[in-house]
This record gives C-alpha cells, structure tokens and sequence, in this order.
C-alpha cells in the first residue's frame, strides 16, 4: 500500500533474493532508468504504480505516466 508519509525510500524486491533495493523518495532515477531495474528483478505491477504515485506526488507527471506505461507493455 502507498503511505505519502511513510519513511524516506521506496523498495524493489530483488529476483532470487530476500534482499531489497532501497531507492531514495528524494532522488528517483529517471524513468528509463527505473524501468531498466524493475524490469531486471521481474518487479510485479505494484511496484510501478508505487513509484508512478510518488512521481506524481512530486509533481512530475510526465515521469508517472511513462513509468505506469512501461509497466503495462
């Protein structure tokens, strides 16, 4: 579930792993570069949509667009 206020990082499982990749709310990669890890650990659906809130949340929405797209192909 997303918490706006919750602590300062989002999670991607890593595949194969009990491990996760934090990844800093204040500093998110561009999009094409969040695909690239999302896609390499089979991250499910619900981690996009995660990282599409908070990039809408920071007011770019053009990067949760692109991110809930490459989510859905």
């Amino acid at each position: 579930m997303y918490h706006p206020h919750s602590n300062g990082t989002l999670e991607i499982p890593l595949k194969g792993s009990d491990n996760v990749l934090e990844i800093s709310r204040s500093s998110l990669p561009p999009p094409s570069e969040l695909f690239d890890i999302l896609k390499a650990e089979e991250a499910p659906l619900r981690n996009y949509v995660l990282f599409a809130l908070e990039y809408a949340r920071q007011k770019n929405v053009d990067s949760a667009i692109k991110v809930l797209t490459d989510g859905l192909n």
